[in-house]
């Protein structure tokens, strides 16, 4: 018999003996462990697919003129891609590579980058036209058909070809002034000739390198800028600086940048949140509806009013406004007369930027002349919002004049009646 014969039927005997076990021996467990030659499984890499690359300079243009040596020029890239993963992109200038970036990607859709993320920009040392563009080291799927563009770049020593310099100062805040985060707003001149206006404000930050941190940016056609509710936000009491970027509507002249100018940043902004914008009495209902605020990061309107109603069922007509920049949830609405709780609605999500309007049905008893409703807004037993409606009731001042209540009047002995007679059959008016 072969040795394999010979292992078979080894095999085969321990494997009955761990099914039926020895004659008088309880079963034991027999462990086996079976050696699989082979490759060992694999598992699919992840995989970034770029569909589409867009160049442009801080003008948002392909082309912009520089003027030498200044510094913090770069260029950007807008990419539209599937999967997730690691990207790398090699930004080139002139055919030689500048830097190289890595990007971790997840399921998205698009991605901005620029070429300076990692401090390095774009040269602009040497004058005359260069031109910039990029690899995608790891776009493992692009399938070769993905076209990368090239931009380019002009570094000149002058104005510009139509040698008229553009001006640009800024007016206020000027350097002294204090800045109202509320409703302060920027303001500079300009020649013409320009096409678009970049405002950057920073704050003095001892976290931060060169100890400023960004507060806000933004492109405007104009010569002045209010910061949106969302962005005013972002300021905080204390020291800050700001400067403009003027973008010439000739691409081949270079753009103007003002020096930083400082600012004094008196007190912040409320944050916003939810609050009663409307809280009055009527007769009936507002119907249930929603919307959108038409101005954010409002507070407490500390609503009063006064409403001249009929007895019976009336209704609380309330608008509740979230003004914040979160949704809202475990909202609730508290009706109180006279410091008494008559009732509690317990409310939806409220979506940031939202009103929401509802009615809330309140008894008036018939002899109650007057008193005062409380609409409070809770969430997590804290008070958020509180409004006060006092109400009248005239009809309670009119009962107050009818007395429905029985009175027994003396009898007058001159009309002949005998206040003592109780019998039957005694004449009227007898001696």
């Amino acid at each position: 018999m072969s040795r394999t014969a010979v292992a078979r039927s080894l095999l085969g005997a321990l494997l009955a003996v761990s099914c039926l076990g020895w004659p008088g021996i309880g079963r034991a467990a027999i462990e086996l462990n079976v050696g699989l030659s082979g490759s060992p499984g694999t598992t699919t890499s992840p995989v970034v697919v770029v569909e589409r690359v867009e160049l442009s300079f801080p003008n948002r243009r392909p082309s912009q003129t520089v003027n030498r040596d200044e510094t913090g020029f770069y260029a950007e890239a807008r990419f539209v891609y599937k999967g997730n993963g690691p990207l790398t992109i090699r930004w080139l200038v002139d055919g030689r590579v500048l830097v190289q970036q890595t990007e971790m990607l997840t399921f998205g859709q698009t991605l901005l980058v620029r070429s300076n993320a990692n401090g390095i920009d774009l040269p602009t040392f040497q004058p005359g036209i260069h031109r910039v563009t990029l690899e995608l080291v790891n776009d493992t799927a692009s399938g070769g058909g993905l076209s990368i563009p090239t931009i380019s770049y002009l570094v000149a020593d002058g104005a510009g070809p139509s040698g008229v310099p553009l001006a640009l100062e800024l007016a206020r805040p000027a350097g002294t002034s204090t800045f109202d985060a509320a409703t302060g707003d920027f303001r500079w001149n300009a020649s013409k000739g320009f096409s678009v206006f970049r405002v950057e404000v920073e704050r003095q930050s001892s976290s931060r390198a060169g100890g400023y941190r960004s507060v806000l940016a933004a492109d405007v056609p104009g010569t002045s800028y209010a910061p949106p509710a969302t962005d005013r936000q972002r300021f905080t009491a204390g020291p800050h600086r700001w400067r403009v970027t003027g973008f010439p509507a000739d691409s081949s002249r270079p753009p103007v940048r003002t020096p930083w100018r400082s600012f004094f940043v008196r007190g912040g902004v409320a944050k916003g949140g939810v609050f009663l914008s409307r809280a009055a009495l009527a007769g009936s209902a507002v119907p249930a509806g929603n919307g959108r605020v038409t101005d954010t990061l409002q507070a407490s309107r500390a609503l009063k009013s006064r409403g001249v109603l009929a007895p019976g069922q009336n209704y609380l007509n309330l608008r509740l406004e979230n003004s914040g920049v979160m949704r809202q949830g475990g909202l609730a609405v508290e009706v109180y007369r006279d410091g008494t709780l008559v009732s509690r609605n317990n409310l939806a999500e409220l979506s940031a930027g939202r009103f929401m309007d509802l009615a809330v049905p309140v008894d008036i008893p018939l002899r109650e002349s007057a008193g005062t409703f409380s609409v409070r807004i809770v969430r997590a037993g804290g008070q958020l919002d509180e409004a006060e409606v006092e109400f009248v009731n005239p009809f309670a001042f009119q009962m107050g004049r009818i007395d429905f209540t029985e009175r027994a009047e003396p009898v007058d002995p001159s009309f002949g009646f005998d206040p003592g007679f109780s019998g039957c059959g005694g004449a009227l008016g007898a001696p």
